[in-house]
C-alpha cells in the first residue's frame, strides 16, 4: 500500500513539473536586478500620512485610497501608510522596484502591495531600516486578466 502511494505521489510530481515545465517564464535576472542597488538612482520619493501621502516625482498620483505606481523605474517608500492599496500597474515591458526605506504599509482592506501589471517587481529593504507590511485576514482582489 505504501508503495502505491509512492508511485502515484512520485506520477503526480512528474506531470505536475512536466506541466509547470511548458509555462513560458523569463527567470533572467540582469546584474542590476539582483544587486538591489537603488541609491543615486532617479528615483520617486513617496512619503506616508497616515492615509495620504507625499509625492516627488512621476510616475504615482494618490487617488482615494489607491496608489497607483503606473511607470518604470524606483519608488522609495517612506513613513506610515494606513489603509493604502499600493498598485504596481505598469507596462507589461516595465520594470519597477519598491524601495522600502523606514516605511510601514497596512491595508485593513486588501493587499497593502499588489503587483497587477508589470515585466518585474522587486522590492527592496533599505539597509538599517525597520519596514513594516500588513494586509486585511479576508478580502478578494478582482482579476482583470492581466
Amino acid at each position: 500500500m505504501k508503495r502505491l502511494f509512492l508511485i502515484l505521489l512520485m506520477l503526480n510530481l512528474l506531470f505536475s513539473c512536466a506541466h509547470a515545465a511548458s509555462i513560458d517564464y523569463d527567470l533572467t535576472f540582469t546584474d542590476r536586478e539582483l544587486s538591489g542597488d537603488w541609491e543615486g538612482k532617479n528615483s520617486v520619493a513617496i512619503i506616508g500620512k497616515g492615509n495620504s501621502c507625499t509625492i516627488s516625482g512621476k510616475g504615482a498620483s494618490l487617488s482615494g485610497n489607491i496608489l497607483p505606481l503606473s511607470k518604470e523605474g524606483v519608488y522609495v517608500l517612506s513613513g506610515e501608510f494606513t489603509d493604502l492599496f499600493i498598485v504596481v500597474s505598469a507596462s507589461k515591458k516595465d520594470k519597477v522596484q519598491i524601495v522600502l526605506d523606514g516605511a510601514t504599509i497596512t491595508s485593513a482592506n486588501g493587499p497593502a502591495i499588489y503587483a497587477q501589471a508589470a515585466d518585474k517587481v522587486f522590492l527592496t529593504l533599505a539597509e538599517s531600516k525597520d519596514n513594516l507590511i500588513a494586509d486585511g485576514a479576508e478580502y478578494t482582489v478582482a482579476d482583470d486578466g492581466t
